[in-house]
């Protein structure tokens, strides 16, 4: 009910929304000299644009007709720290604090690191496991691999082909 009251007051305002991702709303301003983009996730709103006159305007706009706290410039959003440097007209992404957790979660911090992309005949020093798995040991593997793969579809397109080749021929030991 609350997602059509918000699908409604944005249209209303001009918005469009993605067909990629119902959450994802677009603006484009008059002018054709800037867009803004209002991601909604639950109970968030993250406002994204070109120009700060605009998000004020925005703000202003949705707390007349939403109950809203303005938490300020946003520093991470769904495990993804965000750092921004005006200056430099720079914005990074990273997801290294939930990169750490899985390697604490999967007790992986003694582990030896390796280099990516794997080399051409990595596969050569990997155990290649022929037996059967117990339901335990393929829900946790699952679970590392999902988290790995979470990893690369929010900012680290790097491991993909490491992590996606890993579930159809070896067993981690």
């Amino acid at each position: 009910m609350r997602g059509i009251f918000y699908f409604t007051v944005l249209i209303g305002l001009g918005f469009t929304h993605t067909h990629s991702d119902a959450g994802v709303y677009v603006y484009h301003l008059l002018d054709g000299e800037g867009i803004v983009i209002i991601i909604l996730y639950i109970n968030d709103i993250t406002l994204l644009s070109d120009s700060s006159k605009e998000i004020s305007r925005i703000k202003l706009v949705l707390s007349s007709r939403f109950e809203m706290t303005d938490l300020g410039e946003i520093k991470s959003y769904l495990g993804v720290r965000i750092t921004r440097d005006c200056s430099l007209k720079t914005l990074e992404i990273d997801q290294s604090r939930y990169i750490c957790e899985i390697i604490e979660r999967f007790s992986m911090a003694d582990s030896n690191p390796v280099r990516t992309p794997l080399p051409a005949g990595a596969e050569m020093h990997l155990l290649v496991h022929t037996g059967e798995a117990s339901p335990n040991e393929i829900k946790y593997y699952q679970k590392i691999i999902g988290s790995l793969l979470y990893v690369q579809i929010g900012t680290r397109p790097i491991p993909r082909l490491n992590t996606c080749a890993l579930p159809n021929m070896y067993y981690l030991i």
